[in-house]
This record gives C-alpha cells, structure tokens and sequence, in this order.
C-alpha cells in the first residue's frame, strides 16, 4: 500500500473520515468518498496528503465543515462537495487550497460565500472553475469571488444557475475580470445595472436564459470585444 495512487469507496456507511488510517497513505493521488455518511469534516480531516490531487465527497448529507478543514492538501486540484446539506462554510475553510483549479459546491443550501470583510475563496489562489448551480443565492457582494490588485487570480468559469437571484448588480464585476464564460440562467433576474456585463472585459459566453427580463436598457449588452455567444 505503500505506493497506492487511488482509494475508491463509494457507496458504503463511512461516517467518519479515518483521518489516521488515511493520512498514512502518502502516495495517494485520487480519494473517491462520495454516497457515504459523512456529515463534518473536522480540521486538517484527511490529515497529510502532500499529492492528493482530487478530492470526491459529493452525496454525503454533509452540514458541517470546520476551519482549515482542508490542511495539509496543498497539491489538491479538485474539489467536489455537491449534493450536500451546507449552508456555511467558514471564511478559512479552504485556507492552503493554493493549488485548487474546480470547485463543486452545486446542489447544497448555499447562500453566501463571505462575511462583511473576507471572501471564503481569497485563499484560493490557482482557482479556475467554480459551480455554485442549485443553491440559494439571491445576491452576489463584492466578496463572494477572489479579487486583490496585488494576487493574479485566475478565475475563468462560473455557474450560478438554478439560484434566486433578482438583479445583476455593480458587484458582480468583482474578481470576475478573467472569467470567460458565466452562467446566470434559470434565477428571477429582472434587472440589470447598466455597465455591468461590459466591465467583465475577459467574457466571450454568457447564459441569462429561463429568467424574468421583461425589459432591457439599450446599453446593457455593451459587451467586450472578445464576447462571442448570449444564450
């Protein structure tokens, strides 16, 4: 065991994360624990991975995650929480995700990202892709996506479907100067500020289908040079 790759157990009545058991496992890179019965996840909770590049507890009713839950997984790539039961995660859930590019928390009891002065993805630093489809977000703020002047985040694709959001405010151009494609489709959008969608300079694909748009400003799509498809 001492040079295994991947740990695949699906499907089984795990409750807990054998944090010992698994941390020993020094070579693993892939740890598949989604349709089990994991409700929280403690600090450090698989503790020591340096290689672990995916990481699968989607299916797990889970409600609770602790800060740092994630320490020692510096090398993690992808993370999929789907189709859980979290309405919070702690701002320094994720702290020394730095190598995380996907992020999967759709289907879950979502309603923010952050608190008043930090955003939950500021750690994230290589983040490329987040889904946050089937949740109950009705607003974005200036924190919920990473955005320093000083950090080159990368961020590229959003999914925001299937939430309850209203209006498409000024916010939503923070951290989002990178993302190329961004789904907003299947909200109650009835509005949107006028120069928002032009100052996501890096946007080529956006969906605002199955929303509540009755009328449009003239301006609203004054779209960047690079846009290529409205659905």
């Amino acid at each position: 065991l001492l040079t295994m790759q991947r740990l695949n157990l699906e499907n089984n009545e795990i409750s807990e994360i054998p944090r010992d058991g698994i941390s020993d496992l020094g070579t693993i890179q892939y740890l598949q624990l989604k349709n089990n019965n994991i409700t929280h996840l403690p600090k450090a909770a698989l503790g020591n991975l340096p290689i672990l590049f995916e990481l699968q507890i989607m299916n797990n009713g889970l409600t609770n995650i602790s800060s740092r839950a994630f320490d020692g997984l510096l090398q993690l790539l992808t993370l999929n929480m789907s189709n859980n039961l979290l309405r919070s995660i702690p701002n320094d859930a994720f702290l020394g995700l730095v190598s995380l590019r996907q992020l999967d928390v759709s289907r879950n009891l979502l309603s923010s990202l952050d608190n008043k002065t930090n955003g939950l993805l500021d750690d994230c630093l290589s983040l490329d892709e987040i889904d946050l489809s089937y949740n109950r977000f009705s607003f974005i703020t200036k924190k919920t996506f990473p955005s320093n002047q000083w950090i080159p985040y990368r961020l590229r694709k959003i999914n925001l479907s299937h939430n309850s959001m209203a209006i498409v405010t000024h916010d939503l151009k923070f951290g989002t100067k990178t993302v190329t494609d961004l789904d907003l489709s299947h909200n109650n959008i009835k509005d949107i500020r006028k120069g928002v969608l032009g100052n996501l300079t890096s946007l080529m694909r956006l969906d605002m289908s199955h929303n509540e748009l009755v009328k449009l400003e003239s301006d609203v799509f004054n779209m960047p040079e690079n846009f290529s498809e409205l659905i």
